[in-house]
This record gives C-alpha cells, sequence and structure tokens, in this order.
C-alpha cells in the first residue's frame, strides 16, 4: 500500500542525490524530503523522487533501455506507512473495505481471549484471490488454522490459544510475487464453540454407549468433553468422522491414551482410574469443517489386578495350575500369586493359541527386572505371575483378549551334594536349572580307565566345574575350574562326580567321550622314542595329564625344541630311575646327560589358570 522502495533501492536513492560535481551545495532534494513525498506512491517503472515538493517517477539506465513509461502509478496507500499503526478491530467488525496495490500487504490487528475462535473473512473485488495469514508477538507467524473458501472468498477460522494482540496479513494471492491490485471487503467475527473448550466448560457425557454429536469448525478446534470413571473399570470409546483425531487423557493432561484406527473409526480401549477425564476430538488434518458421533461404554471391572498389590490370589501348583483370564486391553496386565516352596523349581506354559501371549508373560518375585524362565527359588516364598500382551503385534494390530496359561511345578531341586549326585549317562544332554545366588547342582559319571572326557554346557557359557571322588569330596581334581567346558580322565575305571553352577536360568549338561590318552601317564608304561629320531608328538588333555617318553641318549649337549598349540606345557628330562632331573644349561637351554643309557622326558601342563588342551612336538638334537 505504499511505495514499493527496498532498501538497497533507498541507498542508491540516497547516493545519487547527494552527489555532486564539486560544489559544497545539495543537488536536488533531501532523503528525508523523497522520502516523504513518495510515501504511499507506486511507479509504473523506475524511481519515485520529489520535484518541488510533488512525487514525480524518473527512469533509470535499465528502463531507459527497455524504453519503459516511468510515471505515478498510485497515491495515497498509507496503512502500512512506518509512521502509522495498523488500525485494530474490534470484534465483530465490518464489513470494511480497503484497496491492494501492487506487491501489496495489509494488517489488521484485534484482541483475542485465549480458547476462543475468530472468522476473518475476505472478498476481493479487483483481483482474483486474498491470502490471509495470521500472527502474534509470542508465537510469531504461521499459525495453522482452518482456510476455506465460499466463491470468491477467503474465510481464515484460528482458535486463539493465547490471550492478546493478534494481527492479520491480507494480501493478493500469492502473498509478496502477485502484481495484482483492487478493492476487497473484510469481515472479523468470533466463531461459537457449542461442544466445549478442553481447559473448562465441557459437557459430560454419560459412559453407557448412548451416541453424542458435536461438530468441529476449524482445523484447530478442539472439543472437550468429562466422563466420570469408577476404578479398575475397562473403558470402550469410539469415534466417527472425517480426519479425527481423538484423545483420551486426565484433566491435568499427565497421562494420555491414544486411539486405534478399525473399520468403524476410532477406538480406544483403557482401564482407568477413578476419576474426571477427558475425551478430546480435533480433526488436524482434515480438509474443512467435520461432523462427529462418539460414544463412551463402561465394560466393567477388570477381571484380575494390575498391580503387585492387587494379585488374584491361586494356590500352588500340584504340580498344575491353569490360570484363565482375559486381557481387555492392548496395555492391560493381569497379575495373579501363589506360595513357592523352597528348593523348587516353576515353568509358565502357554496354551492359548495366539503365542504373543507367551512372549511378555513371566513368574517373578518382584525383585529382577529380566527374571529367568523357569525361576528356581532357595526358600519359601510368594511368587507372581505377570501376564501381558504389551507390545505384541499380529497382522498390523495390537493382541489383547482372552488367555490360557498354565503354572508347572518342575519339583524339588536334585543332586545337591556329592553324597546325592544325579546318575547321568555319557553322551546324554540334561536339562540342569540354576538358582540365584550360586545354586550347584551335582552329577554322577562312570568313566573307563584312559579315557578322555568333556563337561560343557548347552548353549556355551561360562560356568564353574568340579570333579570329585565320592571317597574325597572335598578334593577337586580339576586345578581351575571356570570356562564354558572342561576335560578330565581318570586311571581307573570308576565313578566321579561332576558339579556344575553358572548363571541363573536353565541350561543343559553335557558329558562326552572324546578319545583315548594318546601317551602314558607313568614312567612304566613310557612310549619309547627309538634312536636316532628322537622326536615325539602328542596332546596334553587335561591339567593333570603327564605324557610320558622313554629314549636312550649320549653324554653330550643335546638341544630340545619345541613347537606346541598350549601356552602353559613344561617339559623335563630325568635320569634312568625317572626322578634325578637333568637340569638344562641356563645360558643355552641345552641338556647335558652324565652317562650313556636309558632317559625320561615328561610333558605336562603347567598352566595354574585354565584347563586348556594343547598339542606339542619335540626334538632333541645332539650337539
Amino acid at each position: 500500500m505504499r511505495a514499493f522502495l527496498p532498501s538497497s533501492f533507498r541507498a542508491l536513492l540516497t547516493a545519487v542525490l547527494l552527489a555532486g560535481c564539486g560544489s559544497t551545495d545539495p543537488v536536488g532534494p533531501t532523503t528525508e524530503e523523497v522520502l516523504r513525498v513518495c510515501d504511499g506512491v507506486s511507479c509504473t517503472a523506475g524511481y519515485c523522487t520529489s520535484e518541488a515538493g510533488v512525487a514525480v517517477c524518473r527512469c533509470g539506465p535499465v528502463d531507459q533501455e527497455l524504453q519503459s513509461v516511468c510515471e505515478v502509478d498510485e497515491v495515497g496507500d498509507f496503512d502500512l506507512s512506518p509512521y502509522a499503526e495498523p488500525p485494530e478491530l474490534t470484534v465483530p467488525s465490518g464489513p470494511g473495505t480497503g484497496r491492494l496495490h501492487r506487491y501489496d500487504s495489509d494488517l489488521f490487528t484485534f484482541q483475542a481471549v485465549a480458547g476462543r475462535a475468530y472468522r476473518f473473512t475476505c472478498t476481493p473485488e479487483g483481483f482474483l484471490r486474498c491470502d490471509v495469514s495470521l500472527s502474534t508477538p509470542d508465537r510469531g507467524q504461521g499459525h495453522e488454522a482452518l482456510v476455506t473458501y465460499t466463491g470468491t472468498s477467503t474465510v481464515f477460522t484460528y482458535q486463539a490459544r493465547d490471550a492478546g494482540l493478534h494481527t492479520v496479513r491480507l494480501s493478493a494471492w500469492p502473498t509478496g510475487s502477485s502484481d495484482a491490485r483492487g478493492t476487497y471487503q473484510y469481515t472479523l467475527v468470533e466463531v461459537a464453540d457449542v461442544e466445549g473448550e478442553p481447559a473448562g466448560h465441557a459437557p459430560t457425557v454419560s459412559t453407557d454407549g448412548t451416541p453424542f454429536t458435536g461438530h468441529l469448525d476449524f482445523r484447530d478446534d478442539v472439543d472437550g468433553f468429562t466422563f466420570a470413571a469408577s476404578a479398575g473399570h475397562v473403558y470402550r470409546a469410539r469415534c466417527t468422522g472425517q480426519g479425527l483425531e481423538p484423545i483420551l487423557e486426565l484433566p491435568d493432561a499427565e497421562r494420555r491414551w491414544g486411539f486405534r484406527r478399525d473399520t468403524e473409526g476410532w477406538t480406544a480401549v483403557v482401564k482407568l482410574d477413578a476419576g474426571l477425564h477427558l475425551l478430546l476430538v480435533s480433526a488436524p488434518t482434515a480438509a474443512g469443517t467435520s461432523d462427529y458421533r462418539c460414544a463412551i461404554e463402561d465394560l466393567g471391572p477388570d477381571d484380575h489386578g494390575g498391580t503387585w498389590a492387587l494379585a488374584t490370589q491361586v494356590p500352588a501348583p500340584d504340580p498344575e495350575r491353569q490360570l484363565t483370564g482375559v486381557l481387555e486391553t492392548t496395555a492391560d496386565v493381569d497379575f495373579f500369586a501363589f506360595s513357592a516352596r523352597a528348593g523348587h523349581a516353576y515353568e509358565l506354559r502357554c496354551d492359548s493359541d495366539d503365542a504373543g501371549f507367551c512372549a511378555f508373560s513371566y513368574i517373578d518375585d518382584a525383585s529382577r527386572v529380566t527374571p529367568p524362565r523357569p525361576i528356581v527359588v532357595t526358600e519359601d516364598k510368594v511368587l507372581r505371575v505377570r501376564v501381558s500382551a504389551h507390545g505384541v503385534v499380529v497382522s498390523g494390530d495390537r493382541i489383547h483378549g482372552p488367555y490360557t496359561l498354565t503354572l508347572v511345578d518342575l519339583g524339588a531341586d536334585q543332586g545337591t551334594s556329592v553324597a546325592d549326585a544325579v546318575p547321568l549317562a555319557v553322551g546324554v544332554s540334561v536339562p540342569v536349572l540354576f538358582a540365584p545366588f550360586r545354586d550347584v547342582d551335582y552329577f554322577r559319571v562312570d568313566v573307563a580307565p584312559g579315557r578322555i572326557y568333556r563337561a560343557a554346557f548347552d548353549p556355551p557359557v561360562p560356568g564353574s566345574f568340579g570333579v570329585f571322588r565320592p571317597s574325597a569330596p572335598d578334593q577337586n581334581l580339576l586345578r581351575y575350574d571356570r570356562g564354558s567346558q572342561v576335560f578330565f580322565k581318570s586311571a581307573q575305571a570308576e565313578s566321579l562326580v561332576v558339579s556344575v553352577s553358572g548363571y541363573e536360568g536353565a541350561f543343559f549338561l553335557r558329558v562326552d567321550d572324546v578319545g583315548s590318552d594318546d601317551h602314558a601317564d607313568t614312567r612304566e608304561a613310557a612310549t619309547a622314542v627309538p634312536a636316532p629320531t628322537l622326536r615325539a608328538e602328542g596332546q596334553v588333555d587335561t591339567v593333570s595329564d603327564e605324557d610320558w617318553f622313554a629314549l636312550e641318549l649320549q653324554p653330550r649337549a643335546h638341544a630340545l625344541r619345541i613347537a606346541q598349540s598350549g601356552s602353559f606345557m613344561s617339559y623335563s628330562l630325568f635320569e634312568s630311575d625317572g626322578v634325578t632331573p637333568v637340569p638344562p644349561d641356563p645360558f643355552t637351554g641345552d641338556v647335558r646327560p652324565r652317562a650313556a643309557g636309558r632317559h625320561y622326558l615328561r610333558v605336562s601342563s603347567n598352566s595354574p589358570y585354565f584347563d586348556a588342551r594343547g598339542t606339542y612336538v619335540w626334538e632333541l638334537h645332539p650337539r
């Protein structure tokens, strides 16, 4: 509405007006005079200046090359003058009139009340379409609102979130790039919202399923309805309408529940606490206004408590106890409680058709975030069963509904000591349940002389192992008992007891025969190494394994060369008695027998840390 004088052009104009030809007298009008005279003036081309206090338009070099006509086009657009404030409208206002010039915008202000809705209508008379936007001092521009068109009129409807001065900007469409001009008419009115405001005055509706209807007047419109809920009751809310976004929430907005879309519209099934609740209905994505229809129905109390304290008490399984119920909502949780006996293990078996109920249901003692399955208790205590399908999605829908689970007592703990060890057959996996706080289980296995056995968990997990003779229950035959597997052997046919412990939970234990010992453990049964080879290979099978070799040596220096896969092996040379060592040279490492004849080489494990197997090859080279 004022002359199109951008700041860059004003700077250029100022420079032109102040430029001189060596004279100190000013040439042409001053900048202040040009700004005053040209305020509100629009030129067909070129720029506006002052001649004797009268606005005239002059062509610049580019305009002259284009042979443009530079003359005054419009005068008198003062409503956006820097010396004037936009007019403040009362509510309601209009119809009023105005005029837009090229690239023009008109501003109007009005005082808004928070929560109330306002509608500004613009009808163009000399151009195609009005472009309307709104801004507030604290939120800036670009507020979302409902914009509709009735004939040639643009209807802008907005619900004020804050009280205070609001500003409406009106332009020819599109704003900032349209050179259309002409007159227009406008009105400003307040829109009634009879369905209620979320912040207060929301009407109360019943929970007997009686439908109620409403109308969303604009995109930001939110209708609120209150209803009273009973503690532990389940409620179903349904709404139908174009582009709806219904929400259930507490009046203080500390908690809210969303709706799920289905073939009938939007549905929410929730379990609520006692007190007043809100149903909020909006349509933020709707292209226009929307009618809607809703209903809220009380489905009755939940069948089982939803907290530890409200758990349904059931008798202990003997050995089984069936648990039935209904998860009324996708977020519903049911709790059962029973008395568990010390030393017993308990499991939850899912008998429901939908396996989703099993994935999030478990037995717990309320002391751990992720309890094991099954769970083993070391003392009499109360355990609880938590039934839930929270987060499980089947065919795009979160599941809920009836369920059937079976609580199973797996029996008392067995194999608690060497004396009552459970029989275990070689090559057969047996289940192991570890209770918390270092539960140890004992198994009895029959072994053959000279055979190597491996005890391991399935799946492989770190644990503790022990191997004992029943006659010496305090003497562990393993030097180190940690790892996911251990190897052991015996020189005679006997029964050994294998003890295991590990992480709380369920595992499988298996003892396998992995082969025979490759070399004897005694001097008397040593493997003979014929001359002149003086070379042998073998494997240290267990931490207590010793491999003995007999060889004929001369009284001269021999270099011992070794290649091995294990890091902790020792090589010792003895004289014919198998006791007197032949010490290595401290500088060269060579061994030098004192006399010719029979000698013995012993290979063994010297690791104090683990029971690792290792292969080796040794050679004696005479110097």
